[in-house]
């Protein structure tokens, strides 16, 4: 396999991603956001016999005054085979060591790297966005669809409003106190005030209201053929399932949008179990992602 670091056009990267479902840390919006707080992003052409794949490398600061390359859930390969293994080989072969000393990599699958294990893997939950509303709730777990139907039944308005500033600032504030008392962590809160100022037609945000003040509120974040779930907060009673009916009308908006999957981010039933039972009782499915590797050569 052949890497090749080069200056890639959004159009270029973009169609790859939108082929391949990519994940958000290797969509082409991730690696802008990350370059304008400056990270150095440092990007590459894959080619393995006829196909090609691509990847998002972030190069920081490190110890001793080395610099440290991150792959994270890369690279993407638009014909969706797993080539983690080789990739990452040719990637660390050609990095060009003067921009990064010490390499480190995620994988979407689960093959073991060629390098030492750093942090054990993990599991993230994605739903298909790919079927129509009938087979979209048969998906869902039984009580979570009748919570779904509960809420249709009741006075309950959900609706999608822009990004501005003041309301993303409003949401960030909520859900830090949330993060807090719920023991989870989120992207500094400067990635979202800078996604929605860059992106703001690429930043869907559901709200419910009551008296005229929010009270619930939903993020997504639109990249490529896939969005990612950002947050989700709420101040209504927990009896009330507007979160359900903001989800399912979340997923309808963005199907309507030829989003093709929604990763609704880490499953962790240790620490957020309920948020976990939430995400899966969507018909989320739970998908394993590798551990994170430091690359060494063969």
């Amino acid at each position: 396999m052949d890497a090749v670091w080069a200056n890639i056009e959004e159009d270029e990267w973009g169609e790859a991603a939108c082929a391949s479902l990519a994940s958000l840390q290797q969509s082409y919006e991730y690696g802008e956001i990350c370059g304008s707080f400056g990270l150095e992003v440092m990007r590459a052409r894959l080619t393995q016999e006829s196909e090609q794949g691509y990847a998002q490398v972030l190069v920081r600061s490190a110890f001793g005054g080395r610099r440290l390359a991150l792959l994270s859930r890369g690279p993407i390969w638009p014909d969706g085979v797993d080539r983690d293994v080789a990739s990452s080989a040719a990637l660390y072969k050609t990095i060009p060591m003067s921009r990064a000393s010490i390499m480190m990599a995620t994988p979407n699958g689960l093959a073991p790297l060629v390098g030492i294990p750093m942090m054990s893997g993990a599991t993230v939950a994605e739903i298909s966005l790919m079927e129509d509303d009938t087979a979209q709730r048969a998906f869902m777990h039984g009580k979570w669809r009748n919570r779904l139907v509960q809420s249709e039944g009741m006075d309950l308005s959900v609706e999608p409003i822009a990004p501005t500033p003041a309301l993303i600032e409003m949401l960030l504030a909520r859900d830090a106190k949330q993060q807090k008392r719920r023991g989870y962590r989120n992207l500094p809160p400067r990635f979202l005030r800078r996604w929605a100022e860059h992106y703001p037609e690429k930043t869907h945000i559901l709200v419910s209201r009551s008296c005229g003040k929010i009270n619930a509120a939903m993020v997504f974040l639109r990249h490529g053929g896939t969005a990612t779930y950002y947050l989700g907060w709420r101040e209504v009673e927990a009896h009330i399932p507007v979160h359900n009916l903001m989800l399912w009308q979340g997923m309808r908006l963005l199907a309507h949008l030829n989003i093709k999957r929604l990763d609704l981010g880490l499953l962790d039933t240790h620490n957020s179990p309920n948020l976990a039972r939430f995400k899966l009782g969507s018909g989320a499915r739970a998908r394993c992602i590798g551990k994170t590797y430091l690359l060494r050569s063969s």
